[in-house]
């Protein structure tokens, strides 16, 4: 279940130091000579590995029969892992003892082509000797997610197909490096306007798309659906070719580039080449598919600057798109190559209102709001880089604790509705207090109050507004606020043209230098 499995990624999995046998050695050694031989990289002996791979021989002992493990990602995601493979085998130990038994599981396993494929680093190995008369063993193989820093693999991106409407050339690309969830390839969208220089060096507009965030029941099923989880086409990312703030920015003297990703990993771009636990859906030549919404990103703007001449970039997010604002630019700052600021609108993940949220709902929120099982937040959690997962490492911690050092404009509306409205709340603040709030601005308000607290020389800004949307008994409900024309704002702590505000701020980050 996967209750299980959000625990163990939650709190991880202590293991006793078990000395490695002699046996399991021999066949860490074999493996490593076939790896030699075959010219692919060694593999480093994980000790955790070696435990899981332990603790599934003894289970196959009880069982009395061989058999892999039913739920890999309860098993082996203790440690963060993009693919794995379990191999599984047993012998009688009466000829040979354990060292007869190890020479024939061998046999089982010598020729399997797993054993000398180049993408793994990691293996572990553990048998058990059983009362059945048998030793059972268990080798598992593991390719690690790469650092949060390092830079995307963008050798596979290819160019799909050209249009030019409206005055803008749109040249989609895609990655093939880069599943999407179900079927396809993660994608962007490069737009430049007609006439423009491609030697010109000009600042470029990255807009991450929303859509929500998805996951994969324990039965394979997608949740809560199966869209946004396949390779988007053209016709789709240009639906986020919005008017309001993206259109001032594209007819900006400054020239900006345009830069559309795609989302198709559902994982608020925090798919790090992560394992994508209980996902069925296989690549073409038959591997998992791993979550790459963050790797995907990355490629990319890292793409499109050695395409194009590129100074500033701005990372510019729309609800799911807005919280990714935060995963990316700090895996951009730590690869050395920091946006020149983020426009955070209506999106932010505050684990604490979450799991407020899951526990106990918001009644009059909506849809949405109501008390639920805790299985959606362990369903994301475990499909997102581990480091981005940890409750210390939320946006507005990293941004209070100066860890995330890239400007910030955090926008939203006072009643969102899609993060339950006016609907009151005890607001679980990161200093332990809980004033009744509004719960769309108990959402954004650890982030406020990270903003506020910086020194008095910050270049991020904090802003509420209140925006009116659809539902015009509801103030202040729009969800969204910068993807619209003839928009105003009527709080009046902030600018009635918002959107002209954040281009100031624009300007100013350009200025920056």
């Amino acid at each position: 279940m996967r209750r299980r499995m959000g625990h163990a990624l939650a709190v991880g999995t202590v293991l006793a130091i078990v000395a490695v046998s002699a046996c399991e050695s021999v066949v860490v050694n074999r493996v490593g000579d076939q790896r030699s031989q075959a010219g692919a990289p060694p593999l480093t002996e994980s000790t955790y590995l070696a435990g899981q791979a332990r603790t599934h021989s003894v289970a196959m002992c009880a069982a009395r029969a061989v058999a892999p493990t039913t739920d890999p990602a309860a098993a082996y995601l203790g440690e963060p892992a993009t693919r794995l493979r379990e191999l599984v085998g047993a012998a009688p130990l009466a000829d040979g003892g354990d060292a007869g038994a190890t020479d024939a599981i061998w046999q089982q396993w010598a020729d399997d082509p797993t054993l000398v494929d180049p993408q793994w680093d990691s293996l572990g190995v553990g048998e058990h000797s059983c009362d059945d008369g048998r030793l059972y063993m268990t080798l598992v193989l593991r390719n690690t997610p790469p650092p949060l820093g390092q830079p995307a693999d963008t050798s596979k991106i290819v160019l799909a197909e050209t249009i030019t409407q409206n005055g803008w050339r749109y040249d989609r690309y895609r990655n093939l490096a880069a599943p999407c969830s179900i079927s396809g390839y993660q994608s962007f969208v490069v737009g430049t306007k007609v006439g423009s220089s491609a030697a010109a060096t000009r600042p470029l507009w990255v807009k991450l798309r929303g859509g929500g965030v998805g996951w994969f029941d324990t039965d394979g099923t997608p949740l809560p659906t199966a869209g946004v989880k396949s390779e988007e086409s053209l016709a789709t990312q240009l639906k986020f070719d919005t008017a309001g703030l993206m259109a001032s920015v594209k007819a900006a003297p400054e020239g900006f580039r345009l830069l559309i990703v795609s989302m198709c990993s559902h994982d608020i771009y925090a798919g790090n080449d992560s394992y994508d636990p209980y996902n069925p859906n296989l690549t073409p030549d038959g591997e998992t598919r791993p979550t790459t919404g963050l790797t995907a990103t990355k490629a990319a703007i890292q793409h499109t600057q050695a395409l194009y001449p590129t100074d500033d970039f701005f990372l510019h997010g729309t609800s799911a798109g807005g919280a990714g604002t935060y995963s990316v630019a700090w895996g951009l700052q730590q690869q050395g190559l920091p946006p020149a600021g983020l426009i955070s609108d209506s999106g932010v993940v505050n684990q604490a209102w979450q799991l407020y949220i899951a526990q106990h709902g918001v009644p009059g929120g909506g849809t949405g709001c109501q008390k639920v099982t805790e299985e959606r937040g362990f369903g994301v959690l475990g499909r997102i880089d581990r480091a981005l997962g940890d409750p210390a490492n939320q946006p507005h911690l990293l941004v209070g604790s100066g860890r995330l050092t890239v400007p910030v404009l955090h926008i939203w509306n006072h009643a969102d509705h899609n993060v339950c409205g006016a609907a009151l709340m005890p607001c679980p603040l990161p200093g332990g207090s809980t004033p009744t709030m509004q719960a769309a601005d108990c959402n954004h308000e650890p982030m406020r109050l990270a903003i506020a607290g910086l020194d008095a020389g910050s270049r991020s800004l904090a802003m509420g507004v209140c925006v009116e949307g659809n539902d015009t008994a509801t103030p202040c409900d729009r969800h969204v606020v910068t993807a619209g024309v003839n928009l105003v704002n009527t709080d009046p702590s902030q600018p009635a043209d918002y959107q002209a505000a954040i281009l100031t701020w624009v300007r100013a980050r350009l200025a920056d230098g």
